[in-house]
């Protein structure tokens, strides 16, 4: 989690520690500054001789760092576990990470707590007890450790955009002087089942409104943070935060706009709170949203080490809904027919009995447990299909093929008619087995912002005969298999269409 703020406390800790990379010492340092700046198959090519070299529980823990920003997030834990037991703050950082990725809550608040104890570690681990209390719903203690992480925070954007969740947890309750907070991001309402389309971008959107506006939203599940367009919060009135300011202070949506221009591929730059965003009789109240103009990187190969912009701009949508929000309620999602069920009141309370009861039986339904990893304030769903024997960490993206990372160690079995690297392997996802023809891509892209990179990506093809349903209250991916579609009738009289 949050990788980026360990850089300014650990930076120089073990700078004279070296390894060998074709000739070249790097140090702990020079790894330490390729994650900071998102180039993480770097990092981990530094890390791994570093540690292997110099044996060290800083070099164990900065291993474990550089493997879970690579996507090898079960080999990161075990790295992670030896220089935690042998007293490493980044170790114990790095195991509190895993743990509540797999909601682990006691474990991981245990070990968190202690990390927060440590001068080197207390902003970033403060900043996970936040995000920790945040996926469980305690919004008062996610705000105490939100103002912990902002009074710590080395680096002014992280510092900012910690100010800026504490001002939307509080917003509610500031006139009153009450130290409570508000709930963040909540889902209200009636379930609601919602028509989607899919447009150029490929990925499915659907209809919303936000003050009285009509907006059309991606649903993007692969993406850590949700989006809205500048002159979308313009007109809705939305309060802006610049997060690359001192402060938290209001700044206006032509600031936005100027800064999205001068930096078109850095999202972590204004900050707004939607007051509600409706969805039928679905609404999403209090939630943060990025204000930038919405896009997503290609990552097929041949982008790789090529001067060709990476980045797709979204013009036929007005913003992304993505996991940080799309995970904090119950839905049923069908490819096939385009279809989306939104269930906020299965959250708790007896309405969760109901929608219990509304989910196909038991015996057809195929449990997956994914990893929720949270990284300030975006959230990665990584599921961990078995691909050649082997888990991989995969990010669901409904818009593109399957693609297994470039940098992945599987033989290649075939290629395409186009020459395009595929790969047919056996793939077992929750218990089901799947015939998929991977190809390669460029996924380091994925790790922007401090986040992790997948080694693959499970795609519509995958999906295209499933019905998925997130169940938030247990943190499962459940999977309910569907008929393969009938075939289309044969033309009267025959193939040959004569009687």
């Amino acid at each position: 989690m949050v990788m980026g703020l360990v850089l300014a406390t650990l930076g120089c800790s073990s700078a004279s520690h070296v390894g060998t990379v074709n000739g070249v010492l790097p140090s702990a340092f020079v790894t330490l500054k390729a994650l900071d700046e998102d180039r993480v198959r770097d990092a981990l090519r530094y890390a791994e001789p570093l540690a292997r070299n110099v044996p060290s529980a800083a070099n164990e823990g900065l291993l474990g760092l550089a493997l879970w920003r690579s996507g090898e997030l079960m080999e990161a834990e075990a790295h992670f576990r030896r220089a935690a037991d042998a007293g490493a703050g980044l170790g114990l950082l790095g195991l509190a990470m895993a743990k509540a990725a797999q909601r682990h809550w006691s474990v991981a608040q245990s070990l968190a707590s202690d990390a927060a104890s440590r001068p080197s570690t207390a902003p970033a681990a403060s900043a996970l007890l936040a995000a920790m209390d945040l996926q469980r719903g305690d919004a008062p203690a996610a705000r105490v450790h939100l103002e912990t992480w902002a009074r710590l925070e080395p680096r002014r954007t992280s510092r900012a955009l910690a100010n800026s969740a504490v001002t939307a947890l509080g917003a509610v309750n500031a006139a009153a002087n009450d130290r409570s907070a508000a709930p963040m991001a909540r889902w209200t309402g009636a379930s609601t089942r919602i028509d989607l389309r899919t447009g150029a971008s490929r990925l499915p959107t659907l209809q919303a409104r936000i003050g009285g506006i009509e907006v059309r939203l991606a649903v993007q599940l692969d993406a850590a943070r949700s989006v809205l367009r500048p002159e979308i919060a313009q007109a809705a009135n939305i309060a802006l935060t610049r997060l690359l300011s001192e402060d938290s202070s209001e700044r206006s949506t032509a600031d936005a706009r100027r800064a999205q221009l001068e930096a078109p591929l850095d999202i972590d730059l204004i900050v707004g709170r939607i007051p509600n965003l409706s969805l039928g009789a679905t609404s999403l109240n209090d939630a943060p949203f990025v204000i930038g103009e919405p896009f997503r990187l290609e990552n097929d190969a041949e982008f790789r080490n090529s001067d060709v912009a990476t980045a797709t701009d979204l013009a036929d949508i007005d913003g992304i809904l993505a996991a940080d929000h799309m995970l904090r309620v119950r839905w049923s999602l069908d490819v096939r027919t385009m279809t989306l069920v939104l269930s906020p009141e299965a959250q708790s309370g007896p309405g969760a009995t109901e929608s219990v009861r509304s989910l196909p039986s038991e015996t057809s339904l195929y449990r997956a447990r994914p990893w929720i990893a949270a990284n300030e304030l975006a959230v990665q769903m990584f599921l961990l299909p078995r691909i050649a024997g082997r888990p991989v960490a995969a990010l669901l993206d409904l818009a593109r093929p399957s693609s297994l990372d470039i940098d992945l160690d599987l033989e290649l079995e075939s290629a395409d008619q186009d020459g395009a690297e595929q790969e047919s392997l056996p793939t077992f996802l929750a218990g089901l087995r799947f015939d998929v023809d991977w190809r390669r891509a460029d996924l380091e892209g994925a790790a922007r912002g401090g986040l992790a990179a997948p080694r693959a990506t499970i795609g519509r093809d995958l999906v295209a005969n499933l019905r998925l349903h997130w169940l938030p209250e247990t943190g499962e991916l459940a999977l309910q298999t569907l008929p393969e579609p009938a075939p289309a009738p044969a033309p009267r009289g025959g193939p040959t269409g004569t009687e």
